[in-house]
């Protein structure tokens, strides 16, 4: 009948792949079905939405896995609002089967749950909020993509970063993900305490002398992120290291000496000695905030103090002072690390900016 094939056409349209408003107007038009079915695919999607969430909540394997394919089909903001958190619950899933916590038939072929945990990691990377990034914390060796969402929640994801450091799993991207996250926050105010910058400092100079070496990826690559001069002579120490290894070391020889090293010297070169300090003071603060109470607090604060007072003598004009002061802290720091108080490492972060402030003051007057 007539009137019944107009029913069929109008719920196939209705039904079928969406195009945008404007163009499903004109199709609209052309069909003969009028105005009235404008908006009407956003609709569905909208209902669609609801159903597929609820769907990767509840649905068996492979319904979850059609319903994660759907959700991926339609634009994000029609269900973010509703399947959010259904996404962020299968991620969470996904995760305690990896770490061997649940049990699961997903799909047949082994290959097919790397591409289903790959296709809901996109669709929790659409997810932009402290709980997506916490939940994106074990998919961080998925993509660079994922690291830099993760880093932007810097003091919510660090203790959950600093867990995989520990645990071994993914060492070399949660080392890298945390230099990410110093480094988003130095440059957009995020939060970031000064606990979890200590922390950060403590597992990335700690790395360095890891046993195998295979943390030399993960810290090149933080290095390079970090951007800050005051890890010039950690990436100096980690080339020697690199060196050392042989042919396992050499990428990261070569990665050090084209994309690492030559921008850290380059970016101290034009620093006053006071903008040394500065750097020193933020370093020793978050060196501080994570220092066990005994002797190593002790020469944390005495050096930060001295450090501030050294940066009152050049601020005063009082350049000797400062020089000889200085001089002191580096001395300091080193019987620290000859006593076993502080690492090689650690002497090279803490100290490394002092020094390059005292040899521009020992050419002052």
């Amino acid at each position: 009948m007539p009137g019944q094939r107009m029913v069929d056409r109008q719920e196939r349209f209705s039904s079928g792949p969406c195009v945008s408003v404007r163009a499903r107007a004109r199709l609209a038009r052309a069909l003969g079905f009028g105005a009235f079915l404008v908006g009407r695919c956003l609709i569905a999607q909208v209902d669609s939405a609801s159903l597929w969430s609820s769907q990767l909540t509840e649905g068996s394997d492979r319904q979850r896995a059609d319903a994660v394919a759907r959700l991926g089909a339609i634009p994000e903001a029609l269900w973010l609002p509703v399947g959010a958190p259904a996404v962020l619950a299968e991620l969470n899933r996904l995760n305690a089967i990896i770490r061997g916590e649940q049990n699961s038939s997903l799909v047949d072929r082994a290959e097919d749950h790397g591409d289903y945990y790959a296709s809901v990691v996109s669709l929790a990377l659409r997810i932009r909020s402290p709980e997506a990034s916490l939940a994106l914390v074990p998919s961080i060796g998925v993509s660079l993509a994922v690291q830099r969402r993760v880093a932007r929640f810097g003091e919510v994801v660090t203790p959950a970063l600093l867990e995989l450091v520990a645990r071994d799993f993914e060492r070399g991207d949660a080392l890298h993900t945390l230099a990410l996250a110093m480094f988003w926050a130095d440059s957009t105010g995020s939060p970031l305490s000064l606990r979890s910058r200590g922390l950060i400092q403590e597992a990335l100079t700690g790395a360095v002398f890891s046993p195998t070496g295979e943390d030399l990826p993960g810290l090149r690559a933080a290095l390079r992120d970090l951007r800050s001069s005051s890890w010039l002579e950690v990436g100096e120490i980690l080339r020697a290291r690199a060196v050392a290894l042989g042919a396992a070391g050499r990428p990261t020889v070569f990665v050090l000496d084209d994309e690492v090293l030559p921008p850290l010297r380059s970016a101290r070169l034009p620093r006053a000695p006071k903008e040394l300090l500065d750097a020193t003071l933020s370093t020793f603060a978050a060196f501080c905030a994570v220092a066990d109470p005994g002797e190593r607090l002790g020469l944390c604060k005495a050096t930060e103090n001295q450090v501030r007072a050294a940066a009152g003598h050049l601020v005063e004009g009082r350049t000797r002072a400062a020089r000889e002061l200085l001089g002191a802290v580096v001395l300091r720091l080193e019987r620290a690390r000859n006593s076993g108080l502080i690492s090689d490492v650690e002497l090279a972060l803490y100290s490394g900016e002092l020094r390059a402030a005292l040899d521009l003051l020992r050419g002052a007057p």
